[in-house]
């Protein structure tokens, strides 16, 4: 991990414990629940256009949190635990799982907006910054049940997304990057 990097991590672990007395630790719904799954275009930070379950969950475990690039309250936290995901996961984001950070602000998380934030949290190829058009983006929060609105009063989401199953579970609030790193290994099972 590199300097600039563990001085936002801890900076965030802060920022996250101050939260955490206004927020609850978040809360993984008992049972999974099953998505709809109809296709939406969305683009990565590169500008590729991909269908979202065909091209980016497909047969994967998939960890995704709603961000906008210009948030200063909560993302900045979310995207820490994201990034701590990242190395708990380390040994395990293969092609079966993937984290995806998916831009809100359908105007203001532009490609080179969503590259640069992914450049400073030290994203690697299995952490994708993806965005959609209003309408894609709209209909994909739908199906998530992840609420549409003013992107400023989103509140704090990790949905763990099984590829395999059709099936969603859901961690409102800042769970610990431990908790949902338990999450993904319990759904991969013995041997990943």
């Amino acid at each position: 991990m590199t300097s600039r990097r563990r001085l936002l991590v801890a900076s965030c672990a802060v920022l996250i414990g101050q939260a955490r007395t206004v927020r609850s630790e978040g809360a993984v719904e008992p049972r999974a629940r099953r998505l709809r799954r109809e296709e939406v275009w969305v683009e990565d930070a590169s500008g590729r256009r991909q269908r979202f379950w065909a091209d980016i969950v497909a047969d994967r475990l998939v960890v995704l949190n709603p961000i906008f690039t210009q948030c200063s309250s909560l993302c900045p936290i979310t995207n820490a635990v994201m990034a701590e995901l990242q190395d708990l996961l380390a040994d395990d984001l293969t092609r079966r799982v993937r984290l995806v950070s998916l831009g809100i602000d359908p105007f203001g998380d532009t490609g080179p907006a969503l590259r640069a934030m992914a450049r400073e949290l030290g994203a690697g190829p299995a952490w994708l910054w993806i965005r959609a058009e209003p309408n894609e983006l709209d209909r994909l929060l739908r199906m998530l049940s992840a609420g549409t609105g003013p992107v400023e009063d989103h509140p704090p989401l990790f949905l763990l997304l099984d590829g395999r199953t059709g099936e969603a579970l859901r961690a409102d609030g800042i769970p610990p990057a431990e908790r949902l790193a338990e999450l993904v290994r319990n759904r991969l099972g013995p041997g990943g």
